[in-house]
């Protein structure tokens, strides 16, 4: 059976949208591979919207696929979407370690996007209003990014 990731997520969630952080966690999960396959390995790659190369973690020899940070300090800029790709790498339990060295492995590919917020508060500006006409009389509260 194919191998086929699913639910891929940025700070636990599907096509994030507000990431606040430099440091992203990314989770996935999968089926496929048949019986008695297990991951063996990842890779994670993050573009910007021109498609450059912001981090690429190689391939990791894990079974984690859950809450893997990855280092984008410096990277990453307010309101932007950014694309990432997954790389995972499965093998039948029953292989031996010739077979994992010469790449007799099941890999598949798939690949998502999340969309970052606000770093800063100075990222934000805001102005309270007053509104004393009709029904719901108060203070209300407008807030716009700055470009």
């Amino acid at each position: 059976m194919k191998l086929q990731i699913y639910d891929l997520t940025c700070e636990y969630q599907k096509e994030a949208l507000g990431v606040n952080t430099f440091h992203p966690v990314f989770s996935w999960k999968f089926f496929g591979g048949g019986s008695g396959a297990c991951q063996n390995a990842y890779r994670i790659i993050v573009n910007d919207t021109d498609g450059g190369l912001l981090a690429d973690t190689g391939k990791v020899i894990s079974d984690e696929q859950s809450g893997i940070e990855v280092n984008l300090e410096g990277k990453l800029m307010p309101f932007t979407r950014y694309a990432f790709y997954l790389n995972v790498w499965m093998s039948d339990t029953h292989m031996g370690q010739n077979e994992l060295k010469t790449g007799k492995q099941n890999m598949a590919i798939a690949s998502s996007y999340f969309v970052t917020g606000v770093f800063k508060a100075h990222q934000w500006k805001g102005m309270w209003f007053d509104k004393t006409w009709g029904p719901h009389s108060g203070k209300i509260l407008i807030i716009q990014r700055v470009l």
